[in-house]
């Protein structure tokens, strides 16, 4: 859920505790995890990232339990699936980039080790071609993580072992 911020009495708002009211004034409910649960044995959404415009909601969800998640992009104003792509097995992360049209996300060795950090552009500006390869870590004692730089400018790309890591930007 999310609910804009306006004014103080936004956050001043008494909460009835009732389950169907909203926490927040004006709140708008994005991504109803019930719901994606339904008639699933397991259900795990992870990384839930708004893009910067507000405009689109990616996230990953696991459906079986084996910790590897299928990535998901949902236009916030229509409802509708921008991406679902079952096809990959990804860790459960998803990062933005500067505009709505793209998305990093990690991909996962058969030891489930993410190792692989892809770009998708959402526009089909690269259709039938691969997601692009950015970074990949082939030593297996070390993982693989990626985010933004808290002033956004930046695209984090982390790898670390039990005794030493390394940050790479973009």
């Amino acid at each position: 859920c999310r609910a804009p911020y306006r004014s103080d009495e936004d956050v001043l708002f008494s909460w009835d505790g009732s389950i169907d009211a909203p926490v927040l004034l004006n709140e708008e409910q994005f991504l109803n995890v019930n719901d994606l649960a339904k008639d699933q044995s397991y259900c795990s959404v992870s990384s839930v990232s708004v893009s910067k415009s507000q405009k689109l909601v990616g996230y990953m969800l696991d459906v079986t339990g084996d910790e590897i998640y299928s990535l998901y992009v949902k236009n916030l104003e229509t409802g509708e699936m921008v991406l679902e792509e079952t096809g990959i097995d990804c860790s459960g992360s998803v990062t933005w980039g500067h505009d709505d049209n793209t998305v990093f996300y990690l991909k996962l060795d058969e030891t489930q080790r993410p190792y692989q950090v892809y770009r998708r552009l959402l526009d089909g500006s690269s259709r039938g071609e691969e997601d692009e390869l950015l970074f990949e870590q082939h030593d297996e004692q070390f993982w693989t993580g990626v985010s933004k730089s808290s002033d956004e400018k930046y695209l984090l790309i982390e790898t670390s072992s039990s005794e030493t890591s390394e940050v790479y930007y973009l």
